[in-house]
């Protein structure tokens, strides 16, 4: 059985010189999201948020999930306001995408597919996941340098 997941902390909401809103987490970690914490009979078992990025037909949303080892055990692509080209961007919402996230670091030094004819979706989808990876890791202790994750070298053309 899992818990209800439970905020982290009670955020503080502020905006950097830019305008943007953020969140500042007990942490330290400025996060532009809310982190919610998972736990299972009383024990944290690890964290989830969910980050966008302005894609070519709107904010592209992904939800990821981390254990207490940092590797990747849950993710979604997209919401119900997703809103990418049928037969390119929207193809980031066929489950084999979320299911090739599973296993991944919250650490680095992992790829993901772009998708020909999708860049824009295909960057959206990596820079959603960059915010809440490295919000992630540095909840488990281990701050990354840069991006998380890269886009692989093969790239899938479309249908």
């Amino acid at each position: 059985r899992i818990d209800k997941p439970a905020p982290v902390a009670a955020p503080i909401e502020t905006t950097n010189a830019a305008g943007r809103k953020f969140r500042l987490d007990t942490f330290g970690q400025v996060c532009p999201f809310p982190l919610v914490e998972a736990k299972k009979d009383g024990k944290t078992i690890g964290y989830c948020a969910v980050s966008s990025a302005k894609g070519y037909g709107g904010n592209v949303a992904v939800t990821l999930g981390v254990d207490m080892d940092g590797k990747i055990v849950g993710c979604q692509i997209g919401d119900t306001n997703f809103a990418e080209t049928d037969g390119f961007g929207a193809r980031w919402k066929e489950p084999a995408r979320a299911e090739a996230f599973i296993g991944l670091s919250a650490f680095g030094g992992d790829t993901i597919e772009a998708i020909t004819g999708a860049t824009v979706t295909s960057k959206a989808v990596l820079a959603a996941s960059n915010d809440v990876l490295k919000c992630i890791s540095h909840v488990l202790g281990k701050d990354v340098e840069g991006d998380v994750l890269a886009f692989g070298v093969k790239e899938e053309t479309p249908a």
